[in-house]
């Protein structure tokens, strides 16, 4: 199963609080956990310093869930912290979720495939190479599935949750600009104060589809 990537030249992003909106399939399966929101609890090998309230629901399903799924990936932390993900202080960390709440720029949450549970989606790092990866953990009939959606990448990126908007957008670089109207909750993925992508799930095809969002 591949990624569809569509380049988009105008927006109307919708990731709230946010200062940009920022496949090939496993089939590995873990029973579905809560969409829990309880107290501070911390994941294995994570430093906290840098999280927020609304981060302790990210915490608790890489712990119970996605750890599971990945055993050779973990959490980013301070060790990792190079350049943007270090301004703890600044929109860095005001991304948000599907709950508008405001969190690290590692992860993100929301409704993004055709059913009504929560899927959560990570970057994460290598525990051997230490290079970054994206996966979206998508639920399935009995638990969650992994789906990768860009793997190696060194770059500290930013991930939101982008709400249901009319986004104009080029099918190709020299196309005429058409129209997608998202139906469902999407992923955000951008570089800070740079290129930015939006990926939203195609039931038609059961696969996501990256589009590609200019300035």
């Amino acid at each position: 199963m591949r990624v569809v990537e569509v380049l988009i030249i105008a927006i109307g992003l919708g990731c709230r609080g946010g200062n940009r909106p920022g496949e090939t399939q496993g089939t590995e399966r873990a029973e579905a956990g809560p969409a829990v929101r309880g107290p501070q609890v911390t994941a294995t090998n994570t430093d906290t310093a840098y999280l927020q309230p609304a981060d302790t629901s990210y915490l608790r399903f890489f712990d119970t869930t996605g750890a599971k799924l990945l055993p050779g990936y973990r959490l980013p932390r301070r060790s990792d912290f190079k350049n943007y993900w270090r301004q703890a202080r600044s929109f860095v960390y005001r991304t948000r979720d599907d709950d508008s709440a405001t969190k690290a720029p590692f992860w993100t949450k929301g409704l993004f495939n055709s059913d009504d549970r929560v899927d959560f989606v990570y970057i994460l790092v290598h525990k051997t190479s230490d290079k970054k990866s994206l996966f979206v953990f998508l639920s399935d009939t009995g638990g969650y599935r992994v789906v990768p959606l860009k793997e190696e990448f060194d770059e500290e990126m930013g991930l939101a949750t982008q709400q249901p908007v009319k986004l104009s957008y080029y099918p190709t670089a020299d196309a005429h600009p058409q129209t997608l109207d998202m139906k469902r909750e999407g992923i955000a993925f951008f570089m800070f104060e740079s290129a930015s992508s939006v990926f939203v799930w195609d039931p038609a095809t059961n696969a996501f589809k990256r589009y590609w969002i200019s300035d």
